[in-house]
């Protein structure tokens, strides 16, 4: 019989890997499931969870003194929470928490699934403690083939690509003035968007690069472009702030400031995908993108470089041609180029990538997947 699910976070920020678990609860829970959640307390995580009707059990990665506290002391904390609450299975929601809490979980005999939402390199001793959990779930092929070639246990994980409900991301407040209002900008401006952190990973230097000479190939007063950039930096360390920093200095020396716009975190990212023409993510890596997701969901059109799990949502024979290599911006704006001339195919592309999303990237699918894991695993554990 289904059970009680403790779902563990490290950090309190809210990105896509905590929104893409979120997506999938409630479908859960009619399968008999219920959650709580050891996440920091006090963050815009925490709320979002209490919001989604989770009680909280306060995870501190700090001592009283306000310093980090060790992996032992926090494996220790876990430990006694996971001892006193008595889950029937411990969900860790990334790979972070994954290798925190697996030799935790094994050491109690608690069943134990963790996910693996990055693709980035980690230590041997960081790939044993994952392998220590019951089960790992890579959100693409590519992340999983990424990491059993660094360790990863292969008949111990499995795939399961996240789900969108196109309803559900639609739902949130419309704003009562649209971007163009917001920002004074014609009625035929063409609204060319991008959606993530802003940090070197998401390359947001090579879409700035791309857009430059998009503007240049396209320079058309009758329907001017401008860029959409929604996102924030969270890193504070030096790199990452000269980064942003460098960024709109580019925009300034090719004297487009009143072309691109810093938008910063934003809660309408759906009414923003349902105005603008063309979404353009120039990531270097990306396990999946749930951006592309929620695209493709609203029929956004895409422009999005050929990396980590990007092929395996454009993976039909139609959308490929909407992958671009990494790092170059030239591919990236004559493909947007090519799609901003034909109204067409614009078209064509928003009614096929709607129906590609609901049909292999559906919510429902996502948390069937899930609730077999979530069942196997508390039904009978071999702790051999």
């Amino acid at each position: 019989m289904p059970g009680h699910i403790l779902a563990a976070f490290e950090f309190g920020s809210v990105n896509g890997g905590e929104n893409s678990f979120l997506a999938v609860v409630d479908l859960l829970r009619e399968q008999g499931w219920h959650f709580s959640a050891l996440a920091p307390p006090d963050s815009p995580l925490s709320q979002k969870l209490i919001d989604n009707h989770f009680s909280i059990i306060p995870f501190e990665r700090n001592g009283d003194d306000g310093t980090r506290l060790d992996q032992s002391a926090l494996r220790t904390a876990a430990a006694e929470t996971i001892q006193e609450v008595r889950p029937n299975l411990v969900h860790c929601n990334s790979l972070s928490m994954s290798r925190l809490l697996g030799p935790v979980c094994r050491e109690l005999k608690t069943p134990s699934l963790g996910y693996l939402r990055d693709i980035i390199k980690i230590s041997r001793k960081a790939m044993d403690d994952i392998n220590q959990l019951d089960k790992i779930v890579a959100v693409s092929e590519a992340t999983r083939a990424f990491h059993i070639q660094h360790g990863l246990v292969a008949d111990r994980s499995i795939t399961i690509h996240n789900g969108i409900d196109r309803n559900a991301f639609l739902n949130p407040r419309t704003p009562t003035v649209s971007i163009r209002e917001q920002l004074a900008l014609p009625d035929n401006a063409r609204l060319i968007l991008s959606c993530g952190q802003i940090g070197m990973r998401k390359g947001l230097d090579t879409l700035i690069e791309s857009f430059i000479e998009l503007n240049s190939l396209e320079p058309s007063r009758d329907s001017p472009l401008h860029l959409l950039i929604v996102g924030q930096r969270h890193s504070q360390k030096q790199e990452a702030i000269e980064y942003e920093s460098q960024l709109h200095a580019r925009v300034a020396d090719a004297q487009l400031t009143s072309q691109v716009h810093f938008l910063g975190r934003r809660s309408d990212v759906a009414q923003l995908m349902q105005q603008a023409t063309l979404l353009i993510h120039t990531a270097r890596q990306e396990p999946l993108g749930r951006v592309l997701l929620e695209a493709a969901s609203v029929g956004l059109p895409i422009v999005a470089t050929d990396v980590g799990g990007m092929a395996e949502i454009l993976s039909r024979p139609s959308l490929k041609d909407c992958l671009v290599p990494p790092n170059n911006p030239s591919a990236t704006a004559r493909t947007a180029q090519c799609l901003l001339q034909d109204n067409d195919r614009l078209s064509r592309l928003s009614q096929e990538l709607r129906e590609h999303a609901a049909t292999h990237f559906s919510t429902n699918a996502c948390a069937m997947a899930l609730n077999f894991q979530y069942k196997s695993l508390t039904d009978a554990i071999d702790f051999g």
